[in-house]
């Protein structure tokens, strides 16, 4: 297996197990430490002290050339260095110190008056045990303890040696001057304030890698490779902060650490890992040593050996002459260095650094440390040799032998940073890219000094695969839908491991739980907003609209499968991202009331959440029963699902309400929905009524532990949830519980633990797919047809909301029917499962309901026990007359006093009209019979005739 980075541990030799056993060493040589100060501070004479294993030369005994001039009386300096990195010997270091420090032409004028003449050379052999033993041995010496320290080590030797020596206030005023790290905890001056470093900062490193990777070299996916030591876990955690600074960034598709000791099996594990999401560039955080096994790591593999090209940092300078090959040359380099400036081994040697050797001990990494080693006596040079004064020797500025050396007034690290792109052809005087950084507060300068040649050397790391956010809540039904859909992309990405070609792409998941309002959510959400291909879920309304900003912010094409409000419909402009794979709330709304019609149940009572989703989906349901004719007794809001909210809405319909038929569309949580059920075991009146619940309840009760127990609770009771005929589903299954799919599996369960659901994997029964995650199975076919058809059309999933097009513009039938996404993100069509939950025993199929069908309702199964006990269909109410006349009076007498007031009018108007056609008629009579003299004209008028035209 992979050596992979893990939550809370690493695998494959953790540097982790070995920290306890460091801080014991620590202990140990701090004790040793502690008594050889008390011995030296009562001696009157010093002694000659030593170890069994190591003995500490004198300061002339530590050269091999004498000083011309210096103070044999000046502080005492040490260099503690790893010697055995570099060709460089004690004699050749102490060579070039003595020249630069004997040469009156160097700018420096207090160097020789504040040291003595050389300085002690400790070679650790970069053993912890060694720097530890000398340091000791050193500061319990009153002739040798050191006034400045400087550190040329690894980051491990570096950090332990700090520690310790800050355990006593004695050794804790040492000056330390860090010419090789710059660990975060090694140099942050909250903790070691005596500290001066003089490489750039970690996470400068990473920030220039990121932008000039992704600016300059057309990388737009990269895997990082980490040494398993401090030096790697220092940049490592740096990543994502860098992520979210850069100007411009990679999707950083694979971090994995190498051990520095492995076998060859390792090493192809670490090369499977970092080109598993098809990144064609490396950035390699590693020793020289390690940078070489990966190389022949990549040769061995048949998918990466003529595709990866390797960034290496400065730890692996000494891989330089094997970066060999030009533009005008047939063999091109398999990798660069990316390195902060320095002086390479030729010219130390021409300005006369070491007149003996003549540079044939110095190569590229001891150049670099040398380089950082000058600069950092030229600080105490500029501070006029005040090493008492921080404040004075981080405000120096000058120009030295790693450039501009200069310190910002927040970190009180470097600035002024100039980093290279370099091969062997391309060195740090002639090199293909740099970036230079002047301050904090301005960005970053880049320049490709011939692009025509960076690009014919450096290999593309194109995109070719889809980060999939998938943010979900962690409750088991949630958990469920999220392994479902996780599976069917994974499994894709099983099916396409072994073809490499530029039209192959697989997806790149990664797992975060919101929790409940989506706080934890968008903490996790925001450091890798940037780099989404798409945001899948979040499954929950207020969770959605709280991730909103960040999707809008970074135009992060958003897939749901569980947010069916028609609020997010309805809102185009503040929602534009906000794409489905479940239907709107008018689809299962059109189901609920075909069903109340089918059954002649002409009255219902809608219960809802007291929130605008809430209040939404009311008004949805409530204009779908007026479709039907249907009667909406009343509608209740509430302010939460607690136990005590419902059973107070309960107690309020059961004391005045006459239907038996409730429908059921508030937000549960887990916890909630199974109160819910449970609450008929205390109301049991409950059971008189019938409960129409939507796929989010039914869900969140089959997917508890006591799932089918609860369901019986409440017998009569109706869910809705997506239809997915029997074959689809048994043959996903069939994949889903395959031996060939156990490492997939295990591998999704690490997954999902990492993003925050470890306990949800454990507890939850993720065993088989169900029907209730059909919308979120069908949202990962909508992916994989949309990121189909964008490869197809050569479309960079590197451009912001570039699949939103093609998620809007799905057509595919692969789980739950026909699931066409239209323009605005919505779904088109619908098929519903309806089943009922019988008297005894479990949930019963009785039919299905299809928007495109007509009729869209089809019941199946009519013979079945109601819970009335009877196969005989309840009626909408099971109160008594006397009840209902009674409840109707309590429930509005001033209507009904209205009602008759209206029929008493209703009533004289009906009798005025009628005593006035009564007496038209008898003044007609009279007329007719001449019993009033009027003239024929009149007649005619009065019975309403014209004249003759």
């Amino acid at each position: 297996m992979a050596p992979q980075r893990e939550r809370g541990r690493r695998t494959l030799g953790s540097t982790q197990p070995r920290r306890p056993a460091v801080a014991l060493l620590a202990a140990a040589v701090f004790i040793v430490l502690a008594c050889g100060l008390t011995y030296a501070a009562s001696s009157a004479v010093a002694s000659d002290a030593a170890t069994e294993s190591v003995e500490v030369p004198s300061a002339s005994q530590s050269s091999s050339v004498t000083a011309a001039t210096g103070n044999s009386s000046g502080l005492v300096w040490v260099i503690l260095t790893d010697l055995s990195r570099t060709a460089m010997t004690e004699a050749s270091l102490s060579e070039a110190i003595t020249a630069f420090l004997t040469n009156t032409s160097w700018p420096h004028h207090h160097l020789t008056t504040l040291f003595r003449p050389a300085p002690i050379i400790l070679d650790t052999g970069g053993h912890l045990l060694t720097a530890l033993t000398q340091v000791a041995t050193l500061v319990s010496d009153p002739l040798t303890f050191p006034s400045v320290l400087f550190l040329a080590e690894t980051a491990a030797v570096s950090v332990s040696v700090v520690d310790v020596l800050r355990q006593n206030d004695t050794t804790s005023e040492i000056l330390i001057v860090s010419a090789h790290s710059s660990n975060t905890r090694l140099c942050d001056p909250n903790t070691n304030r005596r500290t001066l470093c003089m490489v750039p900062r970690d996470a400068v490193n990473m920030l220039g890698l990121l932008e000039v990777v992704s600016n300059q070299l057309g990388w737009h996916s990269m895997a990082l490779a980490f040494s398993n030591d401090e030096y790697g876990d220092g940049v490592s955690s740096a990543v994502m902060s860098q992520v979210q600074k850069a100007s411009t960034t990679p999707t950083v598709v694979a971090q994995t650490f190498m051990h520095g000791a492995a076998s060859t099996a390792d090493d192809d594990a670490v090369v499977a890992s970092l080109i598993k999401y098809r990144s064609r560039g490396v950035g390699c955080f590693l020793r020289e040593a390690e940078m070489r096994r990966l190389r022949a790591a990549v040769e061995r593999s048949s998918r990466a050996a003529s595709s990866v090209f390797l960034i290496g940092s400065r730890e692996s300078l000494n891989v330089l002459p094997d970066l060999r090959g030009d533009i005008n040359t047939s063999a091109k380099p398999w990798g660069a260095v990316f390195v902060s400036a320095y002086t390479p081994p030729v010219e130390l040697v021409s300005q006369g650094f070491f007149p003996t050797t003549r540079g044939t001990a110095v190569d590229e990494y001891g150049a670099f440390v040398l380089s950082h080693l000058l600069d950092g006596l030229l600080t105490l040079d500029a501070a006029k040799g005040v090493i008492d004064d921080m404040s004075a020797l981080r405000a120096t500025r000058f120009s030295g032998y790693t450039g501009s050396v200069g310190f910002d007034s927040i970190y009180f690290q470097r600035v002024e940073t100039v980093f290279s792109l370099i091969t062997a052809s391309h060195t740090v005087r002639n090199p293909l890219v740099t970036w230079s950084l002047k301050n904090y507060s301005s960005d970053a300068v880049q320049v490709n000094w011939s692009p025509e040649v960076t690009s014919a050397l450096v290999s593309k790391s194109p995109l070719r695969t889809a980060k999939i956010c998938m943010a979900s809540p962690s409750s088991c039904a949630f958990t469920q839908m999220m392994v479902s859909m996780l599976f069917v992309l994974t499994a894709y990405s099983k099916d396409v491991e072994d073809r490499d070609g530029d039209d192959v792409f697989n997806f790149y998941p990664v797992a975060l739980s919101t929790g409940a309002s989506g706080v934890m959510g968008l903490a996790s959400l925001i450091p890798m907003a940037r780099t989404c291909t798409v945001l899948t879920g979040p499954g929950s309304d207020p969770v959605a609209m709280a991730f909103t900003p960040v999707v809008n912010e970074f135009r992060i094409p958003q897939l749901d499968y569980a947010v069916s409000n028609d609020y997010f419909s309805d809102s185009p402009h503040t929602y534009p991202y906000f794409s489905r794979s479940l239907p709107t709330n008018t689809f299962a709304d059109g189901a609920v009331t075909q069903i109340c019609a089918h059954y002649g149940w002409e009255r219902v009572i809608i219960i809802t959440s007291n929130d605008q989703f809430g209040i939404s989906r009311a008004q949805s349901m409530l204009k779908a029963m007026q479709r039907q004719n249907l009667y909406v007794e009343a509608t209740y809001y509430l302010s939460d699902s607690n136990n005590d909210t419902v059973a107070d809405c309960m107690a309020k319909i059961y004391d005045k309400l006459v239907s038996r038929i409730i429908v059921v569309i508030a937000s549960f949580t887990e916890a909630q929905a199974e109160s819910f059920f449970s609450l008929s075991d205390h109301l049991t009146y409950m059971r008189l009524y019938i409960f129409f619940m939507d796929s989010a309840l039914c869900h969140a009760a089959a997917a508890s532990a006591t799932g089918a127990a609860l369901r019986q609770k409440l017998p009569s009771s109706i869910c809705i949830y997506p239809n997915v005929t029997t074959s689809r589903l048994a043959a996903l299954n069939a994949l889903y519980t395959s031996s060939d799919y156990a490492t997939t599996r295990q591998e999704m369960r690490k997954l999902m633990s990492d993003g925050g659901f470890l306990s949800s994997v454990e507890s939850c029964d993720t065993s088989s797919i169900t029907p209730y995650a059909g919308f979120a199975v069908d949202a990962a076919y909508v992916l994989i047809d949309s990121v189909s058809r964008a490869f197809a059309a050569n479309t960079s999933l590197s451009e912001a909301s570039a699949l939103l097009a093609y998620i809007r513009n799905t057509s595919i039938d692969k789980f739950t029917g026909d699931c066409t996404i239209d323009s605005t993100g919505n779904r088109l069509y619908a098929v519903y499962s309806i089943n009922i939950q019988l008297w005894s025993g479990g949930p019963l199929f009785i039919g299905t309901w299809n928007s495109k069908a007509l009729p869209a309702l089809d019941i199946t199964e009519s013979s079945f026990v109601w819970l009335t006990n009877s196969t005989v269909v309840p009626l909408d109410t099971f109160r008594d007359t006397s009840f209902v006349l009674g409840s109707a009076l309590s429930a509005s007498p001033g209507a009904i006093v209205i009602s008759v007031l209206g029929f008493i009018l209703t009533i004289a108007v009906f009798y005025f009209c009628y005593r006035h056609y009564r007496m038209q008629k008898l003044i007609e009579q009279a007329l007719e019979t001449n019993q009033f003299p009027v003239t024929d004209e009149e007649l005619r008028r009065l019975r309403g005739v014209g004249d003759d035209l």
